[in-house]
This record gives C-alpha cells, sequence and structure tokens, in this order.
C-alpha cells in the first residue's frame, strides 16, 4: 500500500507525492528522532448524535458508496472535516496521528513549518548522514517545504 500525500492548494504542476508504507515508517522513525513529530493524539471525533443522526445512518450513507452527502448528513461531515483541518495551538511538530492513518488528515501549515526547523536546527553531520542512508530524504524535505508553503497537504 502506499500513502497519498496531497498538497491542499497546489501550484502548478506537481500537486502531492505517493510514498510507500516502508518509506512512511522510515520517514516517521527519522522524523521522531530529530524532533519533527509530536505525540499528541487525535481528537475525539464528534457523536453522530450530537448532530441528530445516528453510526447506522452514517454507515448506510458510507456502504451506498454514495457521493454527495445528504443534507441529514451535513452537519455531521462538516464537523468530521473540521477535526481532519484542526491543529493543536501553537504546534511544535506535525502530530504522529497524521502521517499513520490514511484518513484525509490535514497537516497544516504551522505543523511543517515546525517540523522543518527542527530539520534546520539538527546539526549540519547528522543531516548528511540521513540524506546519505535515506536515498529519497532531499525529495521529502523538499515535498514539506513545498506543501508549507500551499496550505499544507492530506494524508490519503
Amino acid at each position: 500500500m502506499c500513502f497519498d500525500l496531497e498538497l491542499q492548494n497546489p501550484p502548478g504542476g506537481i500537486v502531492g507525492m505517493r510514498i510507500s508504507d516502508d518509506v512512511a515508517a522510515a520517514a516517521r522513525r527519522e522524523m521522531a528522532k530529530l524532533g519533527m513529530l509530536t505525540p499528541d493524539v487525535p481528537p475525539d471525533e464528534p457523536a453522530p448524535e450530537d448532530y441528530g443522526t445516528t453510526s447506522v445512518r452514517i454507515d448506510s450513507y458510507l456502504d451506498s458508496g454514495g457521493t454527495e452527502v445528504p443534507p441529514d448528513l451535513e452537519p455531521f461531515v462538516d464537523a468530521l472535516h473540521d477535526l481532519f483541518d484542526s491543529q493543536g495551538e501553537n504546534p511544535t511538530g506535525i502530530p504522529c496521528y497524521k502521517l499513520i492513518t490514511r484518513d484525509g488528515w490535514l497537516v497544516t501549515p504551522d505543523e511543517i513549518t515546525a517540523a522543518l526547523g527542527c530539520w534546520t536546527a539538527a546539526s549540519q553531520e547528522h543531516r548528511d548522514g540521513v540524506r546519505s542512508s535515506l536515498t529519497w530524504w532531499s525529495e521529502w524535505i523538499s515535498f514539506l517545504q513545498r506543501a508549507s508553503e500551499h496550505g499544507g497537504f492530506r494524508v490519503w
């Protein structure tokens, strides 16, 4: 399987990046060593009942394969989108959970900028070592830099 990383507001040309599960795991390991990831836990998902619906109704809609959200589910879907677009206050890196699942989490520009600050703060020797052991790392850092300037990226 692969992770599809889509720029939120892509400029012309490259709109994202596809990485294998193995590359994603290696990136998370190295990013954790560098302090680029945070151990934050995902926020609680909204309760369907708080939005006038039920999990049975939501499951029925999802199972139908429908592309248009029925009006009765719009408030719940909007709350879910808000959750997946959220970031913590004063991010110090990218929450690890956003890079583990393919749920459409938005990795925000502030989270990316904080993570890139950790990369920049690492010693030149450490950065050179990472680049030589992970041949794709420079492309990853370039993608993060681009994403920080274009609204972040979604993880699918």
